[in-house]
């Protein structure tokens, strides 16, 4: 079902994604560069592991059928992946990235304190085991007022390259 309401490539629009042509309207910046080494990095690492001659879709074709483990599939991933994880600072077994229902839906604002992260289960007594996502707030809110977090301190470049927008303020920039 997650799966199923993740966005297209083209609504969440990042300069990975972008034709030469949509490109060249932004001749002059940083994203250029970043952008064009990202596109050649995921193709590099698509025909590396499935794609190319030999790999897993030549290989195991039951496992990795082509017709859904494509070039075009696999920038979408890259896309959800870039654009939704989430970093898990504080897990049991260490770190992760993962896809966190509901709370990929936060929006960015570089001025916010407040962060996600996992922790165990229970009160300070009594601990679960099991594990959970918390959002930490960094102020009071209002009931219906928008909740942001920092998806770090990232320049425009950053921000249109990973996530497909630019702030019109951002303190990042150079």
């Amino acid at each position: 079902p997650y799966l199923g309401v993740l966005p297209l490539v083209d609504e969440v629009n990042p300069t990975f994604t972008w034709s030469d042509e949509d490109l060249a309207a932004l001749d002059g910046s940083p994203v250029v560069a970043a952008t064009k080494s990202m596109q050649m990095k995921l193709q590099r690492e698509y025909d590396d592991l499935l794609g190319g001659k030999g790999k897993l879709c030549d290989l195991y074709p039951d496992y990795f059928p082509r017709e859904h483990f494509t070039y075009k599939n696999w920038v979408w991933a890259f896309t959800m992946l870039f654009s939704r994880a989430i970093r898990l600072r504080n897990l049991k077994n260490g770190e992760a990235l993962a896809l966190v229902p509901y709370a990929d839906l936060i929006n960015h604002s570089p001025y916010s304190q407040a962060y996600l992260d996992a922790r165990e289960k229970g009160d300070w007594l009594f601990k679960t085991g099991t594990e959970e996502v918390v959002l930490y707030a960094d102020r009071s809110y209002r009931k219906m007022e928008q909740i942001y977090i920092s998806y770090g301190p990232k320049s425009n470049a950053d921000l249109l390259l990973l996530y497909g927008f630019a702030l019109e303020r951002n303190p990042f920039n150079s």
